[in-house]
C-alpha cells in the first residue's frame, strides 16, 4: 500500500518483506524507514504523521523534514487475528475519524467478534473504536469522494461460487449498514451454498430487507 505526504515523498509497504520504504526525487534509491513489521500492510498519513496498520496493531510516527519518521508509538494493539484475510487497511475519513478494514477470517462462517469482517472507526484522541459497517468480506479498498465527502469501498466476494461469480462489488459505505455477508452475495443474492443463516430472519428475507447491495 502506499501512501504521499505532502512533500511528494512516497511512503510503500511491503508485507514480504516486512518493512516501510521511501520513495522520493532528491534520493538515488528507496529507503527502508522501519524494518521487522510482521504483518505490516495498512498505511495513511494526515497532519504530518504517519500511521502504519499491522495485523493487530495501528502504530504512528510524526513525519520529519528530511522524509524520515519519529519513533513509533502504539495507537492500539488488539485488532482480530487475520485468519484468511490478515491485512489491514487505513483510511482517514474527511472528519478525521481513521478508518480500518478487518476482512473475515475465513470464506463464510459466523466469525467471533462483530470486529472482523467489518470496517472499524478509530478515535485518535480517545482511542476507542466503533463498527462503522458491516458484513464486508474484506473491504481493502476504500476512500471518500473529495466533494460529496460519500465512502466507498470494494469487496471480495466469497470462493465457494464459481470462477466468476459472484463478481467484485463497488459498495457505498453507510454507517450502520450491513452489506451482506457471509449470507449474501452481489446484489442482495442469498448463498444458499453456504451453512450460515440468520438467527431470526430467513435468509433470502434477510438479503432483501436488512442488506444494502452493490452501487
Amino acid at each position: 500500500m502506499m501512501a504521499v505526504a505532502e512533500d511528494g515523498t512516497v511512503y510503500v509497504t511491503r508485507p514480504n518483506e516486512k518493512d516501510v520504504i521511501a520513495l522520493s526525487e532528491v534520493a538515488s534509491e528507496p529507503r527502508v524507514l522501519v524494518a521487522n513489521l510482521d504483518g505490516i500492510h495498512g498505511i495513511a498519513i494526515r497532519e504530518g504523521r504517519i500511521f502504519l496498520a499491522t495485523i493487530h496493531d495501528v502504530i504512528a510516527a510524526d513525519l520529519k523534514e528530511d522524509g524520515t519518521i519519529g519513533e513509533l508509538a502504539t495507537i492500539i494493539d488488539d485488532l482480530p487475528d487475520g485468519g484468511q484475510h490478515g491485512r489491514r487497511t487505513l483510511g482517514f475519513a474527511p472528519d478525521g475519524g481513521l478508518h480500518i478494514n478487518v476482512g473475515s477470517s475465513c470464506d463464510a462462517c459466523f466469525e467471533s467478534t462483530e470486529e472482523k469482517a467489518a470496517n472499524l472507526r478509530l478515535d485518535i484522541k480517545d482511542k476507542t473504536r466503533t463498527v462503522f459497517a458491516h458484513g464486508l468480506r474484506n473491504m481493502l479498498g476504500f476512500d471518500w469522494h473529495p466533494e460529496t465527502d460519500v465512502m466507498w469501498g470494494v469487496d471480495h466476494g466469497v470462493d465457494h461460487l464459481d470462477d466468476d461469480l459472484p463478481g467484485e462489488e463497488l459498495n457505498k459505505i453507510e454507517q450502520g449498514a450491513h452489506y451482506g455477508w457471509p449470507f449474501c452475495y452481489g446484489d442482495r443474492q442469498p448463498d444458499w451454498v453456504s451453512f450460515t443463516m440468520p438467527e431470526s430472519t430467513p435468509k433470502d428475507e434477510f438479503c432483501r430487507t436488512k442488506t444494502v447491495g452493490p452501487h
